[in-house]
């Protein structure tokens, strides 16, 4: 394919989405950019949802700490482990 005719049909889907868009738009009243985004928010919102916290943190100051330390290495609170 050349250059040319790659561009052609570059052109071509680019106009093909705008008019999808458009349609979109007309029937929905929401842009599919808005609409992609708030599908972003709440996939990221499941996946923070599912996914384990891979480093413990201090409840106080949120700083990482390690499993089985009793104190926060960085602002001094308390730590308390529970058993799973």
């Amino acid at each position: 394919m050349s250059d040319e005719d790659y561009e052609s049909l570059v052109a071509e889907h680019r106009k093909s989405q705008k008019e999808i868009d458009a349609r979109i738009k007309s029937i929905s009243g929401v842009s599919m950019q808005e609409i992609t985004t708030e599908l972003e928010k709440e996939i990221e919102q499941a996946k923070n949802k599912i996914a384990p916290q891979k480093t413990p943190a201090c409840p106080e100051c949120k700083a990482p700490v390690k499993p089985g330390d009793r104190f926060c290495a960085s602002c001094g609170a308390k730590l308390e482990w529970k058993m799973q």
